[in-house]
């Protein structure tokens, strides 16, 4: 993986990409693969693709605090996690090819009931433009994470996480007896991390463009069987390992976790062993 971490550890520049795209768009321009191109900047080209408008941030040049703008966050999902340390892990420990394919990065914690829309939704489908869009009110509906691809926004279903997490510590607890707390913390920051390289991962294929052109490693980061949801899904699986393994990348991940607040989701789930729901709905930040 091309993060930033690991071209600093390896001593090596973050990849010029504005060259590449300036090349692309050219070539692009004179056989009409592109049929609109909205503007280059600095740090960024919006360009429509044929089928969506992308936004390609230049790895060289993006930063922490925009990918700290592009979180949103619903109130409930921070009893389980830090937006900004979030921000951090992301920019730092993801494949800079993803990141900067990315403008939407959402943070879902949606009713058990479906009583109310959850204000990170509300502020999907106003990101969304153009009349907005409806599907914010729907997409990642009981899924862990999804790559959304016609928004280039990526979603993690933050309850559906502590929900399969909660039933796995459980699980744990009695077979070790252990405390439910401390599995459900492991769970979850594996969960989250896997997810979070899932759907990353989605994100170099189905947003990038101009990713295959840039030639990080002689092997080839990107291959074309990258893309089938099996690979992808042992890509996030084996990266999170990697880099929870790793010293550095493991301080980000840690970071991103509110301990604090687990603990206290753990210990209301405890008074309702079977589904928690009841309990878990009476939650207040």
């Amino acid at each position: 993986m091309n993060s930033r971490y690991e071209l600093r550890n390896a001593m090596k520049e973050i990849p010029k990409m504005k060259p590449v795209v300036d090349s692309a768009v050219k070539r692009w321009e004179n056989d009409g693969d592109i049929e609109y191109i909205d503007y280059c900047e600095k740090d960024r080209i919006e360009y429509w693709d044929g089928e969506f408008m992308r936004t390609l941030y230049y790895p060289e040049t993006d930063t922490q605090d925009r990918i700290k703008d592009s979180i949103i966050c619903d109130p409930e999902a921070e009893q389980f996690i830090n937006p900004e340390a979030c921000a951090a892990f992301i920019y730092n420990c993801i494949d800079v090819n993803a990141v900067s394919s990315v403008k939407n990065i959402a943070f879902i914690y949606d009713d058990a009931d479906d009583s109310r829309i959850s204000p990170a939704r509300e502020e999907l489908y106003e990101r969304a433009g153009d009349g907005c869009d409806e599907y914010a009110y729907e997409v990642g509906l009981d899924m862990l994470g999804i790559t959304w691809v016609e928004r280039s926004t990526i979603i993690i279903n933050v309850r559906e996480i502590a929900e399969a997490c909660m039933k796995e510590a459980r699980l744990n607890a009695d077979v070790y007896g252990s405390p439910v707390e401390a599995e459900f913390a492991h769970e979850f920051k594996t969960c989250l991390t896997s997810t979070l390289c899932h759907e990353f991962r989605h994100a170099v294929y189905e947003l990038n463009d101009f990713a295959p052109a840039t030639g990080l490693n002689n092997e080839g980061p990107y291959p074309a069987s990258g893309r089938e949801e099996a690979v992808v899904e042992e890509y996030g699986g084996q990266q999170a390992a990697d880099l929870m393994r790793d010293a550095e990348s493991s301080r980000y991940i840690n970071k991103m976790l509110n301990r604090d607040r687990m603990r206290a989701y753990c210990e209301r789930k405890a008074a309702s062993p079977e589904t928690g729901h009841d309990i878990d709905e009476e939650y207040e930040l």
